[in-house]
């Protein structure tokens, strides 16, 4: 039981360890966080959802179906 314990513990390890490197290293975070708190940053544009079936009107009457 004790070995199989000490094998997951290595596999769950070795996972963790292989995605630690992902994402921003720590100098381009603080720049995306200088970007955004001095207002430099670029938004994305609305999508337009006028189609989209999932979503529902916020307020008013719902619009009717086809």
């Amino acid at each position: 039981m004790r070995a199989l314990f000490t094998l997951f513990l290595s596999v769950a390890t070795l996972c963790f360890l292989g995605c630690a490197s992902e994402g921003p290293t720590p100098d381009e975070f603080q720049e995306q966080l200088r970007r955004g708190v001095s207002g430099e940053g670029q938004l994305t544009p609305d999508m337009d959802r006028t189609n989209d079936p999932y979503v529902k009107p916020r307020e008013g009457r719902p619009t009717p179906r086809e």
